[in-house]
């Protein structure tokens, strides 16, 4: 028996080039492409950052010779909201000093935030 003529398939449509002129007026690459606005600097300050990672290495320090523990945030700040276990008072204590903390520097220092 004799076949059918064949029907072509159909064409696919073609790839535009990046030339393209709705190419350019998209928004997909565009933000990406564009320059980074210029950011101010701020002043370096070694004395202030050597005494904040001071702070921050004594206070790790002290937890972990008095209370055996090591320092993560996420681990004290999960522990403060779940009031069980021993460690419930001292992680508390912990996160209430961080609120006081940021409480007390946004009054006396508030170009800092």
């Amino acid at each position: 028996p004799a076949r059918p003529p064949r029907t072509p398939a159909p064409s696919l449509p073609t790839r535009r080039s990046c030339a393209h002129a709705s190419h350019r007026s998209s928004p997909g690459l565009r933000p990406m492409l564009e320059p980074l606005p210029q950011l101010a600097a701020a002043p370096w300050t070694p004395l202030a950052s050597l005494a904040g990672g001071a702070l921050i290495g004594g206070a790790s320090s002290l937890l972990f010779v008095l209370c055996g523990r090591i320092t993560g945030l996420s681990g004290i700040y999960s522990g403060a909201l779940i009031a069980d276990g021993a460690d419930f008072k001292w992680k508390l204590v912990y996160v209430g000093s961080h609120l006081t903390t940021f409480s007390l520097l946004s009054v006396l220092q508030p170009a800092l935030f």
